[in-house]
């Protein structure tokens, strides 16, 4: 499902508000609703009419897909009868029962996360920007319906609206910077007034609702398309689970069985030792190395970016000290020094050598576009040549698009 239609990015999304405008202004303070007059505006995106294609060729199954409302709860049995029997594996699935499921007021829910091109590519933009995970999720609602009640989510979300409208009211948080923590504590109804903010969402608008607002949609005399990308957050007690995990490989204290029954457990013995762990984690790099570790994990998460890399493969050899190279679509890069050896690591991949290599590795990861020749350092122009080549290999970098080979 290949497509040549412009790509979206964040900037694109939020557009006209500039990204200052939006971090200093709206990120994690406040709602943002642009409405734009423009039903077109994400038609390049994803349309309604797209929705038919993608359930039939993308193969979907009950995996990617929740039908839920207000009323009903999740309709389990319109999921799962999606799903052909084995022998029937290389047909679409069956979308009687969903679309019955829509007839009577449900809402179709579809993780579109690596479903369609452009989809993907918008989470990839939010994923580079805010070095965060993403999600994306279509909903389509019929006329007069709501998916869920009074909630708030643990990500920051962009609601992109796609067709038809919807109206969201949003209230003040609940809880202060709630987390994982509270993940029981999310449906609300019963402890919200009245809505802080009423937004009527149409086709072509955005709609931001920082992470832990309380918000519900609904439609009214037309049915409701969206996407709503959602962007994790980093907490605290993230990072602090984090650096004990790590401090109990350095120490065995941490890793130490209590012995007894269980409401014997306390006690001064076990408080002095407490206190013991405690000190220990203040000690050291544990903090840097589990700051590292998170970083590590949100690069291991990631998928290479779908644009043509065995086409890059095949035309290293075409490649010399004057060939315009860039930094592949939507990739990640960090360099570590460690042990006398540099690292350069970005998604699905990495290059590693000698301590020296970290000023060509720095520079490389703070340049998107460059020629081989022009890599600082004292490799010579072989090295050099052969640094570029092996990061093409390596999905990080890829032939310019707008560049001839070897224009100058």
């Amino acid at each position: 499902m290949m497509s040549h239609r412009p790509s979206f990015d964040v900037a694109r999304a939020i557009s006209p508000l500039g990204f200052d405008d939006f971090i200093h202004r709206h990120w994690a303070q406040e709602p943002l609703h642009i409405s734009r007059n423009d039903a077109a505006f994400y038609a390049d995106l994803f349309s309604l009419s797209d929705l038919d294609a993608l359930l039939v060729q993308s193969r979907i199954t009950s995996r990617d897909l929740r039908v839920a409302s207000k009323r009903s709860g999740l309709a389990y049995d319109a999921m799962h009868a999606l799903d052909r029997p084995e022998p029937l594996r290389n047909r679409g699935p069956q979308l009687g029962a969903l679309h019955e499921a829509y007839r009577d007021g449900k809402s179709v829910i579809v993780e579109m996360r690596r479903l369609w091109p452009q989809v993907d590519h918008l989470s990839r933009s939010l994923e580079q920007t805010f070095r965060r995970g993403s999600s994306a999720e279509l909903y389509l609602t019929p006329p007069r319906a709501q998916a869920f009640d009074v909630h708030f989510d643990l990500v920051e979300i962009f609601l992109l609206q796609l067709d038809g409208a919807k109206t969201w009211h949003v209230y003040d948080p609940i809880v202060e910077a709630p987390s994982s923590a509270h993940g029981d504590d999310r449906n609300c109804a019963d402890r919200v007034g009245d809505p802080k903010w009423v937004f009527e969402v149409r086709a072509g608008d955005l709609l931001y609702i920082p992470y832990g607002f309380p918000h519900q949609g609904l439609t009214s005399g037309e049915s409701s398309l969206h996407i709503s990308f959602g962007v994790k957050r980093l907490h605290l007690h993230d990072v602090l689970k984090t650096v004990v995990d790590l401090a109990a490989r350095d120490h065995a204290l941490l890793r130490r069985s209590l012995q007894g029954k269980f409401a014997d457990l306390g006690g001064p013995s076990l408080e002095a030792d407490v206190d013991e762990c405690l000190r220990l984690l203040r000690g050291g790099t544990l903090v840097e190395r589990a700051i590292e570790q998170i970083e590590d994990s949100f690069l291991a998460d990631l998928d290479q970016a779908p644009d043509g890399q065995f086409a890059e493969i095949d035309g290293l050899d075409r490649i010399d000290a004057g060939t315009l190279l860039e930094r592949r679509a939507d990739q990640l890069c960090i360099v570590r020094c460690q042990g006398g050896s540099a690292t350069l690591r970005f998604v699905e991949g990495g290059v590693s050598g000698p301590s020296w290599l970290e000023e060509p590795f720095r520079w490389i990861a703070a340049t998107p576009r460059f020629r081989p020749a022009e890599i600082p350092g004292d490799m010579g122009g072989d090295g050099k040549l052969v640094l570029a080549r092996r990061l093409v290999k390596e999905g990080l970098l890829r032939k310019a698009r707008d560049a001839a080979d070897g224009a100058s």
